[in-house]
This record gives structure tokens, C-alpha cells and sequence, in this order.
């Protein structure tokens, strides 16, 4: 019980959103360690962002019924596109257990999804 270890490592995960990079997270995990204490970035994916107003963030939320318009904090393939120069926003159906051993989505959900899709390509063509 009285074993002190000469090193400690612990590993996490800090996501970030906009207006955040790697550096300031950095900053702020090396804020919290004792004075010999060492932090490092491993990986860094940018935040992505579209503005609530952007045509393809009205024309997606028009064709869904006007819902509630929110950002995560979990990060997804979307934000390639977004740093590439491609306005890309989330609309997905409704399931459970993402990236678990029982993953699902309600097949009704995936149909209004379509649905969803091809408004909103109507709308940001006409």
C-alpha cells in the first residue's frame, strides 16, 4: 500500500470546439500539473463549424421541420470537410450505441432522414 511509483502517465482526450486549438488545450492541461509535470498534443482534428445561418444549415433545418439547432462535443469526418472548404452539418437518425457492440438506428428515422435530404438538395438548388 505504501509503494510510491517514481512516474505517472496518464492519457485523455481533450475535444475541442471552435474558437479552441491544440495549443490552448495544451495550456490548459499544463495549468493543472504539479511543477514537473509534462503535457504534449498526440493528435489534433480541428472543431467544425457552420454557421447557423450558412444556406445548407437553413435549407437541412427548413426540410426537417425547423428543429433545434445545437453543436456537440464529440467530433466527426465532417469537420474534414468543413477545414477543406465544404459547408458540411450533421443530420442523422435516431438510434443507440454509437461505436459499441450493439449499434442501431430506427429504420423509420433513416426514412425521414432521406426524406430530409432530398428537401433540403431541392431547396439549396432552386
Amino acid at each position: 500500500m505504501s509503494t510510491y511509483p517514481t512516474r505517472c502517465v496518464a492519457k485523455l482526450e481533450r475535444r475541442t470546439v471552435p474558437g479552441e486549438d491544440g495549443a490552448s488545450s495544451l495550456r490548459e492541461i499544463e495549468h493543472l500539473l504539479p511543477p514537473n509535470g509534462q503535457a504534449r498534443v498526440l493528435l489534433e482534428r480541428p472543431p467544425s463549424e457552420v454557421p447557423v445561418d450558412h444556406p445548407l444549415t437553413l435549407a437541412v433545418a427548413r426540410a426537417a421541420g425547423d428543429p433545434v439547432i445545437i453543436g456537440v462535443a464529440y467530433w466527426m469526418d465532417m469537420a474534414l470537410l468543413n477545414a477543406a472548404g465544404i459547408p458540411t452539418v450533421a443530420f442523422g437518425p435516431a438510434g443507440e450505441g454509437a461505436h459499441a457492440d450493439v449499434e442501431w438506428v430506427d429504420v423509420a428515422s433513416v426514412e425521414k432522414c432521406v426524406e430530409v435530404y432530398l428537401k433540403a438538395a431541392e431547396l439549396l438548388c432552386s
